[in-house]
């Protein structure tokens, strides 16, 4: 969710050690993921592993959602969004 929510806000990869607030939207989103993944039984332990690593780029490099968003391109947000909102309203985990 980290790629999303940088996107959405515009904001580079670093600022997930800059702040606070970043990191605590970031948990709640990753929260609301874990608990649609597991009442759908949806294993998402090596995704997780391999998110793990951190990041090899400088902090203030954008990812690719943020540089479509900057170029007016379409993203990849709805797709991905979308699936995990319906998800979790069939399972009423939607906050």
């Amino acid at each position: 969710m980290k790629i999303k929510t940088v996107a959405v806000l515009g904001a580079g990869v670093g600022c997930y050690q800059d702040s606070v607030h970043m990191k605590h939207i970031s948990n709640g989103l990753r929260q609301e993921l874990e608990a649609i993944a597991a009442a759908k039984g949806i294993d998402i332990s090596k995704a997780d592993a391999s998110s793990s690593h951190g990041s090899a780029v400088p902090p203030s490099a954008r990812y690719s959602t943020l540089q479509d968003l900057d170029a007016g391109r379409h993203t990849e947000i709805d797709m991905f969004s979308g699936v995990l909102i319906r998800m979790g309203k069939e399972l009423g985990k939607v906050l």
